[in-house]
């Protein structure tokens, strides 16, 4: 089903290794995972998907799928860097959910679109690094049909750090920053036409602008083939253009999730990574 390969995907952007100088061209890994996450961003209920996947890895000069996700590198310098960066969301039934009983259910989401990276400070070996990302994506439904549903910004810091834990190689990814939405994508989520009106649902159309707030971490350790992830991300939609919608039942939600995964199959070429990117 296509909201299992959605939630693969976002399982496979948790997904970062250690450091090395040399890694191989692609890797295959087999594994397991499970991610609670709210229906949507305000929602009140939240769903816990856990199943196996098989997660492909290419190190390519543009085309990378790896340690930082999926996406394709156009232009790198010693400060900057122009790729594409991913989202989406998996999806609703609205039968589940009281807010939305009666509505038409939601679609699971994908957002794709450029980012510029501007690396704001970084240790010279590279165990540290600070970096200044400002993605913008275009978001589609995919359901019965390929839909545009509008746009996303989400300008945020991110922190890498290499970590000794127990004796361990570790490394800690932190970001944050405000989320922004064009007036049709948030209509996706949070208008309420009057066919779907009723007293306690009122007639809502809300606008474009400020999102509210996202904050992520991930914690990860690769030893060998054996690589384990954890990963929470925290949404608050408080002050959001659309914080008054009646299908906002939340000022803010949690997702938890973790991943392991063994690499089985690998390619005998290598090719230079950078260890800790940024």
């Amino acid at each position: 089903m296509r909201w299992r390969w959605l939630a693969a995907c976002l399982l496979a952007t948790m997904a970062v290794t250690a450091h090395a100088d040399r890694e191989p061209l692609w890797e295959i890994a087999l594994g397991g995972g499970a991610l609670t996450l709210p229906d949507y961003r305000g929602s009140g209920r939240s769903n816990t998907y856990a199943y196996p996947f098989v997660l492909p890895y290419y190190r390519g000069e543009v085309l990378k799928s790896d340690e930082n996700g999926i996406r394709g590198l156009f232009f790198e310098s010693d400060r900057i860097k122009l790729d594409v960066s991913l989202d989406g969301t998996v999806p609703a039934a609205s039968s589940d959910d009281p807010a939305r009983h009666g509505m038409d259910d939601l679609d699971p989401t994908f957002q794709i679109g450029p980012m510029f990276r501007y690396l704001v400070w970084g240790r010279g070996n590279r165990n540290r690094s600070l970096s200044l990302d400002l993605p913008v994506r275009a978001a589609f439904a995919v359901g019965s049909s390929f839909k545009h549903i509008g746009y996303t910004a989400y300008p945020h810091l991110t922190y890498r750090q290499d970590l000794d834990l127990l004796g361990r190689d570790w490394r800690i990814r932190l970001s944050g920053g405000p989320m922004f939405g064009s007036e049709s994508h948030h209509d996706y989520f949070y208008r309420v036409s009057g066919r779907d009106a009723r007293p306690d649902r009122p007639v809502y159309d809300p606008d474009a602008g400020y999102g509210g707030v996202r904050l992520i971490g991930t914690l990860y350790h690769r030893r060998g083939d054996f690589l384990v992830n954890l990963y929470a991300m925290y949404d608050s939609v408080e002050g959001a253009v659309f914080h008054d919608s009646p299908l906002v039942r939340r000022d803010s939600g949690a997702t938890f999730g973790f991943l392991v995964s063994w690499f089985l199959f690998k390619s005998d070429r290598t090719v230079e990574t950078q260890g800790l990117d940024w």
